[in-house]
């Protein structure tokens, strides 16, 4: 029984030898890829099959060679990578910070956070989950970016994923619904299962980061380039944080972009008032 649900697939060696990793690499989303060991015009054998489960993604991916992963990539959604090591190993730095993962491990990669490392030739299952979804869900968790989820949670969040391809292989229409949201109870649980962040959580603290935030969001609604990595930057304090701030609003990005779209709703205004 073949499967409705939304899938690509790709095969590199369908192609000609010296665009096999171009063209993979092009396929990449969240980060900028490299090759650390050969020239990009070497043959790269690399077989991918991508599935849609509605918010989520779910790509399963066997890489013939090396990989260098290096973020944040501009004008990408906010979103974190749930990556399953099936075979091979990852080691790199997240924000100046040493990261190994091992076979049988799962890591966590926040999109919009510094990241550099070398993935060696693997089998990997990667779940992206958007942050909106999952934020005010998980608003009291401490940093995920570069953390290895291991014990119970990491255990139950690992047998999911490696069921998964071949039930998303086989579902109907109300199967994929069904694993769409199983996916995402089975997330958020395992997840939720890390320690709290109780300084995090602490709503005085929580109100005054939130307050200087929005303070320093004004002072910048005209520059272009003023986002949540800047503004955490400003503040002092990490891109995690932040967001638990302003959890209940959707996010820091959601908060900068209505506060520059009710600045030029004012100003169209004022403008229309003095032309009248």
């Amino acid at each position: 029984m073949s499967s409705s649900i939304p899938t690509v697939r790709f095969h590199s060696t369908s192609l000609p030898r010296r665009r096999q990793f171009e063209s993979w690499r092009q396929a990449v989303v969240g980060f900028d890829v490299s090759r650390p060991d050969l020239p990009a015009e070497e043959p790269f054998a690399a077989e991918v099959e991508a599935f849609s489960l509605k918010e989520f993604a779910l790509v399963v991916s066997q890489l013939g060679g090396s990989s260098e992963f290096a973020g944040p990539q501009k004008d990408q959604p906010h979103n974190l990578s749930i990556v399953l090591l099936r075979d091979g190993s990852l080691a790199g730095a997240v924000e100046g910070r040493a990261v190994v993962a091992e076979r049988g491990q799962i890591m966590l990669f926040d999109w919009e956070r510094d990241a550099k490392v070398v993935l060696s030739p693997s089998s990997t299952l990667v779940l992206i989950a958007p942050w909106p979804v999952l934020g005010p869900s998980l608003s009291f968790l401490p940093d995920l970016h570069g953390r290895l989820l291991d014990g119970a949670a990491g255990r139950l969040l690992t047998e999911f994923l490696l069921l998964l391809p071949n039930q998303l292989r086989a579902a109907d229409p109300a199967g994929h619904d069904l694993l769409a949201t199983a996916t995402r109870e089975v997330v958020l649980a395992c997840l939720g299962a890390l320690p709290r962040c109780t300084s995090a959580a602490d709503p005085v603290h929580g109100s005054a980061i939130r307050a200087q935030a929005c303070a320093i969001v004004e002072a910048h609604l005209g520059d272009g380039d003023f986002g949540p990595g800047r503004l955490s930057q400003l503040l002092g304090v990490t891109r995690s944080t932040l967001y638990r701030a302003f959890s209940a609003s959707g996010g820091v990005a959601c908060h900068i972009q209505r506060r520059r779209l009710e600045a030029a709703h004012a100003a169209l205004a004022d403008t229309a008032t003095c032309a009248a």
